[in-house]
């Protein structure tokens, strides 16, 4: 079976120690394999006491995602963001690697909620500025045998990569250690046909988030389970998936995320439905 995860933003925000230790109990008792762990600053979680948690529930680190407000870019910034951004992430390369998780993921390229209009030209010079300032982060990754998946975001949150073709074509000529990472919501939004766009993706998947086509419970939206499913174990990708939605609890990640309104009839309704959903599917291919 393919590992299912979760992400903590379900329930709370910020991650911090004291939210996992109340969280991955649950986590675990739900039944879930893993658990994407989220750096919002710095300092927030401990590694080595979230690899024992993590241990002691029998729970894996499926992912580490990069977190990119305000002031967190690569690309059309000064230098000094540029630099600290570069140790941002490569500070979450490290405490992947602490964790056991495989991947560093998220949009690593520039703040969510950043947009601005770009020539063709503008464009193609935006990408090569991701492209030397990822460099670092890639070596950085690599060394520590880790990966980093590059998120395309839809329009309303980014205009730097919305589509699977464009973030292809931005990563094109980085080290095998940077690949993409796939969240159906964008996916839903972006892509003219989703299963196509995944196929594309293929040998470049390193990491797999799902929600359903709302924010929500992945199943109960419209979009097509079984053939999302028979499309990804046709690329290869071997790793688990995992659910992320947000609580709307928190009023940042709630504005961050344009969440409105209640999403399911509890957060651990929408967990556990969505994890039974998930298990229909997820053989390992």
């Amino acid at each position: 079976m393919r590992a299912v995860g979760v992400n903590p933003w379900v329930w709370a925000s910020p991650i911090d120690d004291q939210a996992l230790a109340e969280l991955i109990p649950q986590i675990a008792a739900f039944g879930f394999d893993a658990v994407e762990l989220p750096i919002e600053q710095p300092g927030d979680w401990d590694p080595a006491r979230t690899r024992d948690l993590l241990a002691a529930h029998g729970l894996t680190a499926a992912a580490v995602c990069a977190v990119t407000p305000p002031g967190r870019d690569l690309v059309s910034t000064t230098p000094a963001v540029t630099g600290a951004t570069v140790a941002y992430l490569k500070g979450c390369v490290d405490s992947a690697a602490a964790v056991g998780a495989p991947c560093v993921g998220g949009p690593v390229y520039a703040s969510v909620g950043r947009t601005w209009r770009m020539t063709e030209a503008a464009r193609t010079a935006c990408y090569a500025d991701f492209r030397q300032a990822i460099t670092p982060v890639a070596d950085h990754a690599g060394e520590r045998g880790v990966s980093i998946g590059v998120e395309p975001l839809n329009r309303y949150e980014t205009s730097v990569v919305n589509t699977v073709g464009q973030t292809l074509e931005m990563i094109a000529g980085l080290p095998s250690t940077i690949g993409l990472m796939i969240d159906t919501y964008h996916l839903n939004i972006e892509e003219a046909d989703p299963y196509a766009a995944l196929a594309a993706a293929g040998p470049h998947i390193k990491h797999v988030q799902v929600s359903g086509t709302d924010r929500g419970t992945p199943g109960a939206d419209h979009f097509d389970w079984p053939r999302f499913f028979s499309v990804l174990d046709g690329t290869g990708y071997g790793g688990g998936v995992c659910i992320e939605s947000f609580t709307s609890a928190n009023e940042t990640i709630a504005t961050a995320a344009s969440i409105w309104r209640p999403l399911a009839p509890s957060q651990d309704r929408l967990a556990l439905d969505g994890l039974n959903h998930l298990r229909r599917f997820l053989r390992s291919p």
